[in-house]
């Protein structure tokens, strides 16, 4: 039996092939209901939409209509919707093939332009995507895999938020209305994977903070991914920036405005561990993709995760109506 991922808590996996993803409704159905917050809230800007009325929760319509494509990729490929039964973590599989082509596209965009809003939004809306995935990722039964996923995703933001960061003449990161935000959700999913990954990926959270906060935008922790989708109300969330009232601050905090006062450069070497893995893209992409991606498809006679798109006999041969399958 291969290692799960969640090995590490030795909390024994079960049958994840119910697993489901919400498909999010389009921007334009989003717009007229979500866009209104708190009467003493600003709001959102023109493109973007505060998620559950939460005023901090922003994301931008392009990203959002992105999750919606992605909600219903993931539908096509999910076994309970469309009454087929096979190997309990064939649905966790056919998410991560469905991300990893997401960052195919992502590399392309960024290598084009790494200071493209496009590249922005593709990785904001996978961020999204994966937030609202519950235990999805964790939850595959290859543990090296899993490990070496959140070192792609944590490799593609390091290297986003630094690239635009470090612009010259000065930093782009604050142009962006929703910049605190995103980053510091994709922050929160590397903490909660954090007891499965250790510590070899756990400054990714830090170095986003210490950007955030050498810009002057929100950088405290959320609490969750997704405001709203615990049954958090609007005014449930601790602030997003610290108070001049704060009287208390953690000893991370104070690091992190200690780190935020140093050149960049010298606040990532002084924050990173010796160990730590590398954040370079190009060769934790190559490694990730000669390892893993676009591998072998493991149903024999299918022609990819999507299930529409399977012969006529091979969707029979898994149909849950055909005794057999339970044979194979």
């Amino acid at each position: 039996m291969p290692p799960t991922a969640r090995s590490a808590t030795r909390t024994p996996m079960g049958d994840v092939s119910n697993l489901s993803v919400p498909v999010l409704a389009s921007s334009k159905s989003l717009k007229r209901p979500l866009a209104t917050v708190d009467n003493d809230e600003p709001a959102p800007p023109d493109g973007y939409i505060a998620i559950n009325n939460f005023a901090t929760e922003l994301w931008s319509a392009e990203a959002l209509d992105i999750v919606h494509e992605m909600g219903k990729e993931a539908n096509r490929r999910n076994p309970d919707l469309h009454g087929i039964c096979v190997y309990g973590d064939y649905f966790t599989y056919a998410l991560y093939d469905l991300v990893e082509s997401r960052l195919r596209e992502w590399r392309a965009l960024f290598t084009g332009d790494s200071k493209s809003m496009e590249a922005w939004y593709l990785l904001e809306a996978i961020t999204y995507f994966v937030a609202v995935s519950g235990d999805a990722f964790d939850s595959i039964d290859d543990g090296d895999r899993f490990f070496a996923f959140v070192h792609l995703f944590c490799s593609a933001w390091h290297t986003m938020a630094k690239r635009l960061h470090t612009a010259i003449p000065s930093s782009l990161l604050p142009d962006i209305p929703n910049a605190s935000n995103v980053l510091m959700t994709a922050a929160k999913i590397v903490t909660d994977w954090g007891d499965v990954v250790g510590e070899e990926l756990e400054d990714l959270p830090l170095l986003l903070r210490i950007m955030l906060c050498r810009d002057g935008l929100p950088w405290l922790e959320k609490s969750t991914c997704i405001m709203g989708q615990n049954g958090e109300k609007p005014g449930d969330e601790p602030p997003r920036k610290k108070s001049k009232m704060q009287s208390s601050i953690s000893s991370t905090d104070k690091h992190i405005e200690q780190l935020a006062k140093l050149p960049f450069a010298q606040a990532e070497h002084e924050a990173r561990k010796p160990r730590a893995k590398t954040y370079e893209w190009p060769k934790v992409w190559k490694k990730y993709q000669k390892d893993y991606a676009g591998g072998g498809f493991p149903i024999d006679g299918a022609n990819g995760f999507d299930i529409t798109k399977w012969p006529k006999r091979v969707r029979e041969r898994y149909s849950v109506d055909n005794v057999s399958v339970y044979s194979t």
